[in-house]
């Protein structure tokens, strides 16, 4: 669980005071506590099954001493600054309990509630006893006609079979009126995740935008998501065998992010969203077996893919529109799988038709091998690099860094005006350089 969201807020829940008893700040952000357990334990009052979070506020009493600034904020500016902390980990329920003047603020904003989280860790949160379906009841009323993120994810070896079912049917409704205003959903199924559960998704879901789903074997996809004519954003991070997708996905998805494949389960995924125009391909992808099969991508435009991986789905990957390319490397991956000139020749046939190109953390052992890459992107006229050069991953005593460093960075290749003769815009390492285009422009005029 992550703590430093609540940093921007923790001056102002730490000057909240509660009888009995003052908050103090290092209660917040702090890595070996847990700001659920002493939010629902305010005022000596521990969270039992039998007691609703918010009625805990009743607990709470305004400020004795003077106001703190947060105080005097107005009441748009407070809750900007709490979405900037509010996610799944920090629910609108948590700043319900901090004072009166947040309860209603945070109650009266239908944006913030519009999170439907049935999962393991949430039911663990609210407890087996109270269980799901309040805290639902209460997200899909405050939310109003806001469309609504779900994350479904029954897990792995769930003791709460009749609990999550509920959820899913208080999300989704008896017979899928509810389904209407979902417009994110997240699903994640098991190999033992009920039928039942899956059968839901054929009930319509017109307003659905954006999916990220992962089933296993044996599932079939063809009658699910019967009529969702706004999808156009597709997630699969994992595909487990080959999965017959639904036809409509074909016409309507245009952005894929996919990982965590093989050959066969991706080749028949990009077969069936065959008009995408944009791709993400996962580290974990792999398509080195494809045994000469070709998959041919008509309207792709913007591929963003994974080095050193990349070079090995090109002669998978028929591509005659690509035109933007986004590289990007794991710094593990940085120091052991370097970018060198017998792979540089791989990228030479793509990188000719690239308008396009960022690179983001990239091992070279020179500054020739960055130059052997870029003398191919002729064409490109919107460059960004950030973070290419030698990692290492040991200090001076020879003992292993938790994360590689990057020690040399060679940027200074791209003074030469061969490279990127065409080059209109660039940008290192955040920053813009104009001067590398200025002298593009020279020596062309």
């Amino acid at each position: 669980m992550r703590y430093s969201p609540l940093s921007p807020v923790s001056n102002a829940l730490a000057c909240v005071q509660v009888q009995e008893g003052t908050l103090n700040a290092d209660h917040l952000g702090h890595p070996s506590g847990n700001r659920t357990d002493w939010l629902y334990s305010l005022n000596g009052i521990t969270m039992t099954s039998e007691v609703d979070p918010e009625t805990l506020i009743g607990g709470l009493t305004a400020p004795t001493e003077a106001k703190t600034n947060i105080d005097g904020l107005p009441t748009e500016l407070l809750l900007c600054i709490l979405e900037l902390v509010l996610d799944r980990e920090n629910p609108p329920e948590l700043f319900c309990l901090v004072s009166r003047r947040w309860y209603r603020s945070v109650v009266t904003c239908a944006p913030f509630w519009r999170c439907i989280d049935i999962t393991l860790e949430c039911y663990r949160r609210v407890g087996p006893a109270t269980g799901l379906v309040p805290s639902i009841r209460r997200h899909m009323a405050r939310s109003h006609a806001y469309g609504l993120d779900v994350t479904i994810d029954y897990g792995t070896g769930c003791p709460w079979d009749s609990q999550f079912w509920d959820a899913v049917i208080q999300s989704a409704g008896l017979n899928g009126e509810g389904m209407s205003r979902w417009s994110i959903l997240k699903f994640n199924a098991t190999h033992n995740t009920p039928l039942r559960i899956i059968d839901v998704f054929q009930h319509p879901t017109p307003a659905l935008r954006e999916l990220s789903i992962c089933v296993g074997k044996g599932i079939d996809m063809t009658l699910l998501f019967p009529h969702a004519p706004l999808l156009r954003v597709l997630h699969v991070p994992s595909i487990m065998g080959t999965i017959t997708w639904p036809p409509a996905f074909g016409r309507l998805v245009s952005t894929l992010h996919v990982n965590n494949s093989q050959y066969r389960g991706i080749s028949n995924l990009l077969h069936s969203v065959h008009s995408i125009s944009t791709l993400h391909l996962g580290s974990t992808v792999f398509m080195r077996d494809g045994g000469g099969d070709s998959i041919e991508l008509l309207h792709l435009r913007e591929l963003h893919a994974s080095v050193p991986d990349f070079p090995f789905h090109l002669p998978v990957l028929n591509l005659p529109c690509l035109t933007h390319l986004t590289l990007t490397c794991r710094p593990l991956r940085c120091l052991n799988r370097y970018v060198t000139p017998d792979t540089c020749g791989s990228y030479g046939a793509i990188l000719k038709r690239i308008e396009n190109l960022t690179i983001l953390r990239m091992g070279c052992s020179t500054a020739g091998d960055l130059v052997q890459l870029l003398t191919h992107a002729l064409n490109v006229r919107i460059l960004e690099i950030q973070a290419c050069g030698r990692w290492v991953g040991e200090d001076d005593t020879g003992r292993w860094l938790k994360q590689p460093v990057l020690v040399e960075e060679f940027y200074d290749v791209l003074e030469s005006r061969e490279l990127c003769p065409r080059l209109s815009h660039c940008r290192i390492n955040g920053v813009d350089r104009l001067d590398l285009v200025e002298l593009r422009r020279e020596s062309t005029s």
